[in-house]
This record gives C-alpha cells, sequence and structure tokens, in this order.
C-alpha cells in the first residue's frame, strides 16, 4: 500500500491540474471515469477569409429571412428551417474546399444534404395550400445552390434561379399587397438572400468553388472531420412485452384462435345481400327475388393511376453513353470524343459532362441544367422545357427543335458556334463580352420572321423587327 502511494499523489495531481484547465476553458468538470471514455476532441479547422465573409453573409441575410419566415407562421418557419439547413450544408462544402485540394468532380457526400433539402422543399409542393406560391418560390431559388458544381460561371447560374424564384415572389406581393407587410418582407428578404449569394460568389469564387492547392485530400474531410451527419434511421418497432401470466391477460391470451362457436359455425357459408330475405325488397313474395345488378361504367382512360417513377439510369450502350431519368445533381466522367451521350427524360436535375464528347443530346428535360466541357460536332436540344446549356469549351453547332425555354451558355472561345432552330420558343444566348471577362450579354434567338415573296418567284425571310432593339 505504501509502494503505491507516490503513484496515487502523482495522479491527483494531474487531476488538478487537468480541472484548473477544464475550469480557465469553460469546460464542465466530470469524473475521471467519464473523462476517461470520452474521444479526443478532433482538430479545429483553420477558418479561411473567404469562410469568414460567407458567416457574415449569412449573418447578413439569412437571419432576417428566417425571422420574416417566422413571422407568417409555423408551416412558413418549417420551410425557413429548410433553407437554413441548406445553407449550413453550403459552408460545410466551401469549408472542405478551403482546406482540401480540388478533386475530379464534386464531393457527392458533401452535397447530399443540399441534395435532401431541394427534395423536401419539392415534396412540400402543394397548389392547394395558402402558401402554395411560397413553397414554388423556394423550390426554384434553392437550386441556385447548385452553383457549387458550375464552372466557369457560377454567377449566371445563381441569376437564372432569382429570376424564376422572382416569378412567384411576384405573385405573393400582388395578393399581399395592401394587406399583409410581412408577407411583402418574406419575399424581399429571399431575393435579397439570394442576391448577395451572387455577389458573394462573384467575389470569392468567380470561376467556381476556391480550392486549396496545399490541402489534404477532401475524401479525409467529408469522412471523419466534416462530413454531415448520418441521417437517423427509423426506430424499428419495439416488440410488445409479453403477456403477465395469469388475470385478465391470460384469459385473452391467443384469443383470436378461439372458435367460440364450438365448432358449430364451421364450414357454413356467408350469406350475402341478395339473399337476406328479410328486407324490404323481398316482403310480400315466397322467394326472394334477386337484387337487380348495376351496370359498371369504364373508367376513362384519363383515370388511370400515374405510372411510377423510373429509377435513374447511366450506362454505355454500343459504345456510347445514355442518361436517363435523373432528378439531382449528376457528374458523368470520362467520357471520350468517340462517344456519344444521349441524355432523356430528366427533370430538375443539373448534369455534368466531363471529356470532350463526340455529340450530345438533350431529349424530354425538363427544368434540367446541362455543363459540359466541349462536343467535336454539335449539341441537340429537343422536346425540352425550361432548360440551360453551358459549354465550357467550344462546340460548333446547337440545333434547338420543338423546345420551348432555352438558354445558352458559350465561353469566349465558343463565340463562333452556328445554330440551328425550328419550332421552338423562348430562346436565349449569353455570352461573355470580351475574353476573360465575368459578365454575360444575354440575347434572344429570333423565333419570329417577316416573309415576303420577290420579284423573282422566291420567298425572302427576315427578322422580324421585335428583335432589332
Amino acid at each position: 500500500m505504501a509502494a503505491t502511494q507516490p503513484l496515487q499523489d502523482m495522479l491527483n495531481r494531474l487531476h488538478d491540474r487537468l480541472a484548473a484547465v477544464e475550469a480557465k476553458l469553460g469546460v464542465a468538470p466530470r469524473s475521471p471515469r467519464a473523462a476517461s471514455a470520452v474521444a479526443p476532441a478532433p482538430v479545429p479547422v483553420q477558418v479561411a477569409p473567404r469562410i469568414e465573409a460567407y458567416d457574415e453573409f449569412t449573418q447578413t441575410y439569412l437571419t432576417p429571412f428566417l425571422t420574416a419566415a417566422a413571422k407568417l407562421g409555423p408551416e412558413v418557419e418549417k420551410y425557413g428551417e429548410i433553407v437554413k439547413r441548406a445553407f449550413v450544408a453550403q459552408r460545410m462544402y466551401l469549408v472542405a474546399a478551403s482546406v482540401s485540394k480540388k478533386p475530379a468532380g464534386p464531393v457527392m457526400v458533401l452535397l447530399a444534404p443540399i441534395q435532401e433539402c431541394m427534395k423536401e422543399i419539392n415534396k412540400l409542393r402543394d397548389n392547394r395550400s395558402e402558401f402554395a406560391h411560397h413553397q414554388n418560390m423556394l423550390n426554384e431559388g434553392i437550386q441556385s445552390l447548385g452553383w457549387l458544381c458550375v464552372e466557369p460561371a457560377p454567377k449566371p447560374f445563381i441569376e437564372s434561379y432569382i429570376g424564376g424564384g422572382d416569378f412567384w415572389g411576384n405573385k405573393i406581393r400582388v395578393q399581399y399587397k395592401t394587406s399583409n407587410p410581412d408577407q411583402i418582407e418574406f419575399v424581399a428578404s429571399f431575393k435579397t438572400l439570394l442576391v448577395q449569394l451572387m455577389a458573394y460568389v462573384k467575389e470569392h469564387h468567380t470561376t467556381g468553388v476556391t480550392w486549396n492547392a496545399q490541402g489534404g485530400d477532401v475524401a479525409n474531410f467529408s469522412s471523419v472531420a466534416s462530413a454531415p451527419a448520418a441521417p437517423v434511421a427509423e426506430a424499428a418497432p419495439k416488440p410488445a412485452a409479453p403477456a403477465a401470466v395469469g388475470g385478465m391477460n391470460a384469459i385473452f391470451a391467443g384469443i383470436k384462435s378461439i372458435d367460440q362457436s364450438g365448432g358449430k359455425t364451421s364450414g357454413l357459408r356467408t350469406v350475402t345481400k341478395d339473399q337476406q330475405t328479410w328486407r324490404k325488397e323481398y316482403k310480400g313474395s315466397d322467394a326472394p327475388t334477386p337484387a337487380p345488378v348495376k351496370a359498371v361504367a369504364p373508367k376513362p382512360v384519363h383515370a388511370a393511376a400515374p405510372a411510377p417513377a423510373q429509377d435513374p439510369i447511366c450506362e454505355i450502350r454500343n459504345g456510347n453513353w445514355f442518361v436517363a431519368h435523373q432528378k439531382d445533381i449528376f457528374t458523368l466522367s470520362d467520357v471520350n470524343l468517340k462517344q456519344q451521350v444521349y441524355i432523356f427524360n430528366c427533370n430538375q436535375a443539373t448534369l455534368i459532362i466531363e471529356g470532350k464528347a463526340k455529340t450530345i443530346a438533350l431529349d424530354k428535360c425538363t427544368k434540367t441544367k446541362l455543363i459540359f466541357d466541349s462536343a467535336v460536332s454539335s449539341i441537340e436540344i429537343v422536346n425540352c422545357k425550361n432548360v440551360q446549356v453551358q459549354s465550357k469549351g467550344k462546340v460548333p453547332a446547337v440545333a434547338i427543335d420543338k423546345t420551348d425555354g432555352c438558354l445558352v451558355y458559350l465561353s469566349y472561345e465558343g463565340r463562333d458556334v452556328q445554330f440551328v432552330t425550328s419550332k421552338s420558343s423562348e430562346m436565349n444566348v449569353a455570352f461573355p463580352q470580351a475574353e476573360g471577362s465575368e459578365e454575360y450579354i444575354e440575347r434572344p434567338i429570333p423565333e419570329q420572321f417577316v416573309h415576303r415573296i420577290t420579284d423573282n418567284d422566291t420567298i425572302s425571310s427576315d427578322v422580324s423587327d421585335l428583335y432589332s432593339h
């Protein structure tokens, strides 16, 4: 016992020192046993200036939006919390970039929480709700966070969603212009949030997310230091506690298997409605008359149940890429110039193609954004609605057919592209004004022409005066 006393004294002194350090740091004291069970705290990540700027941005513009959402009641406050989670996840992605080297593509583990928020907002949309316009505005605006995957011009990407969100915001303004200023504040604060996000991106991430060339592997960051918390799995239903022996539990145990008739009802058939002679329609007659059978009209074709959602597809068929039914941020890597890429029936997706493809076709897509490096031959946009296409390099030709709403972003070196359009509307092209410029000029692609018969018995076609300004 005496031999162990010096060791005990040393441990006591060490414990006292730890207690003093904890007191200075403001950490609540804990028992030595509990302290030994706690894992060592992770090394804090150094905050880069652009992250400090992001925190200042959210404090200045996200907080007023959340306050405005709370004023409209618990339903809209719930929408605000989803937006808040999306911006927190966006910060996590930017923090990872500030301490990591640039990876080959977007880090889907860090993008997953943002995608979940987008899905959650989209699922809440209900045209019967009194907040239908609010849901649509937030659903449109929150997709601007997809700028994290956009290079080299993320600012126009955000701007396109500001316009879409403002469309629904104007409906709220008209409805509550004179009756509820809190509604107007909600719309204005959300638009300001997106506009200031665009300003932040322009200042700190001009050509895309800024990575740290001296940093570590982003996979280590995403899996250890700052991976988003795993979703809590639904608890499995607890098995019912076994009934106590005796008492009422013993009496009713196994009641479902008891034949209370003592076997007298076994083998008897069920008496249907037309065989129940006590009914009013059978009185005064010796034999029951079968009830008339009502003819059932065939269901109209449009009443059929909607087809189930199809699973996303990405595979090589006959040496070419086939991508279909994508709904989130999706990256296709290792495309070579001998391969064609066919994209079909994607809805509200952001598609990124890395590599130079032979041709690219976008077919039957809605509210989808396509970002690709370059193409050898052309890109075709067919049967689409409200799509955006961005070429980071060169593409010789763009064909637009049977499409309503199409915006094409070009690089400065790709300005010599040739457009071929037919049966399409609301077409626009955006391109840099000068080499290296961050500002894009947007011009409409004419869809209205004036045709005349000439003296040579031919037809002359000129662009309508609508496009002369």
